[in-house]
């Protein structure tokens, strides 16, 4: 059932977008460019956090997942900061209205 939702959504993702960007007026680069920092650091976090799930010893199964998910969000904001500045100040900016 996963590798049918990953295989299958994607074609479906780029169907819909070819169809539906002309009517809302926007391109698809602009999308590319939109997504391309959050994707990009979402990859970094995962082989980082898979990197480090390896090489933990073992661990009682909520800690582990604690410091994971630290970890994760770490790298992600990490990232985000060093890459996407703009990004997150606008968040910023959205959260404090």
């Amino acid at each position: 059932m996963g590798v049918a939702w990953i295989t299958a959504y994607p074609v479906y993702m780029v169907i819909s977008a070819w169809r539906t960007l002309p009517v809302i007026g926007v391109r698809a680069h602009d999308v590319v460019r939109a997504v391309a920092s959050p994707a990009l650091a979402a990859i970094a976090m995962a082989l980082i956090v898979g990197l480090i799930d390896r090489t933990l010893p073992p661990l009682y199964a909520p800690w582990r997942l604690a410091l994971l998910v630290t970890i994760g969000a770490a790298v992600y904001a990490t990232w985000m900061l060093v890459f996407a500045r703009a990004i997150v100040r606008e968040l910023i900016s959205v959260l404090r209205k």
